[in-house]
C-alpha cells in the first residue's frame, strides 16, 4: 500500500499543475467573447454587420493572426473589439476598418500592437483610458485616438478630419509621425516626446495646456489654417535637437524658440 501512495502522489501533482492549461479560442465568427484572462486567436478576415467584432473581458487577448474586422458604413453604431475589463491585449499583425469605433472600453488600460486602424466614423480608438501602443498605424478616421493618457513606440496618425490624438492627460513615447490631418496632429495636457515628426496639420502641430519636453524632433509646415503655428503651449516647453517654425503661449505671445519666433 505505501509503494502505491508514493506512485500516485507525483501523477496527483503533475495532474494538479497541468489543471491550470487552457488552449487559445477560436474567433472565426462576428460577435463572439474572449473570457477573463484568455486568448482569442482570429481565424479568418470577418465582415461584422450590426454586430459587434470581438468582446474582451478582463485581462484577455486578441491576436488579430495576420486578418482583418471590417464593419457596415450602412449599420452605425457598432465597434471592432470592445474590453469590457480593466485591461485588455490586441495583438497585430491585423486590420480594424469601417466601424463607427474600432477599439473602445471603459477605465483601464488597453494595449495595441502591430494594428492598422483605419476609414472608422467616428474614431479608431475612443474611451476614458490608458493607451499602450507600439507599432500603430491609424489613418484616415475622423479621429485617431480619443484616450486619458498615451505611451506609444513608432505610432504613425495621419489623414484624419478632426484632431489626430487627444488626450486629457499626458503623451509620451518616441517614433511618432502625426501629418497631413485637417486640424490638429496631437492635443494633450502634458509630453514627453522623442522622434516626433509633424508636417502639414491644418492646426498646430502640438497643443498642449501645459508643457513638457520635444527631442530629435520636427514640427514645420502646420497650422495653415491659422497663422502657421507649430506648437502651442500654455506652459513653456522644453526643445532638445528640436526644429520648429512658429510657437505660440496661446495668449498672443511666442515662446522665442522656434525658427520665425
Amino acid at each position: 500500500m505505501r509503494a502505491l501512495t508514493r506512485l500516485a502522489m507525483p501523477t496527483l501533482v503533475v495532474t494538479l499543475l497541468g489543471g491550470g492549461t487552457s488552449r487559445a479560442l477560436d474567433i472565426s465568427s462576428c460577435d463572439q467573447s474572449v473570457a477573463a484572462n484568455d486568448t482569442g486567436v482570429l481565424q479568418a478576415d470577418l465582415t461584422c454587420s450590426a454586430q459587434t467584432g470581438v468582446t474582451l473581458g478582463q485581462g484577455a487577448t486578441l491576436q488579430m493572426n495576420g486578418h482583418s474586422i471590417t464593419g457596415d458604413l450602412n449599420t452605425l453604431g457598432y465597434v471592432g473589439a470592445y474590453c469590457s475589463g480593466g485591461r485588455c491585449r490586441i495583438e497585430g499583425p491585423g486590420e480594424f476598418s469601417l466601424f463607427a469605433v474600432a477599439l473602445t472600453m471603459g477605465r483601464g488600460t488597453m494595449e495595441l500592437s502591430d494594428l492598422d486602424l483605419h476609414d472608422n466614423v467616428d474614431a479608431a480608438v475612443v474611451g476614458t483610458f490608458r493607451v499602450v501602443a507600439n507599432n500603430v498605424t491609424c489613418h484616415d478616421n475622423a479621429q485617431c485616438l480619443v484616450a486619458r493618457s498615451l505611451r506609444a513606440t513608432g505610432f504613425t496618425a495621419t489623414g484624419h478630419s478632426s484632431a489626430a490624438i487627444t488626450v486629457g492627460k499626458s503623451i509620451r513615447g518616441s517614433d511618432l509621425n502625426v501629418s497631413n490631418n485637417a486640424r490638429e496632429g496631437i492635443v494633450t495636457g502634458r509630453f514627453s516626446v522623442v522622434d516626433l515628426t509633424a508636417t502639414g496639420n491644418g492646426y498646430a502641430a502640438l497643443v498642449a495646456n501645459a508643457g513638457g519636453t520635444l527631442t530629435d524632433s520636427t514640427l514645420t509646415g502646420n497650422g495653415t489654417l491659422v497663422g502657421g503655428t507649430d506648437l502651442a503651449t500654455e506652459g513653456r516647453p522644453r526643445l532638445v535637437n528640436t526644429t520648429c517654425g512658429h510657437s505660440s503661449d496661446q495668449h498672443g505671445g511666442t515662446w522665442g524658440i522656434c525658427t520665425n519666433d
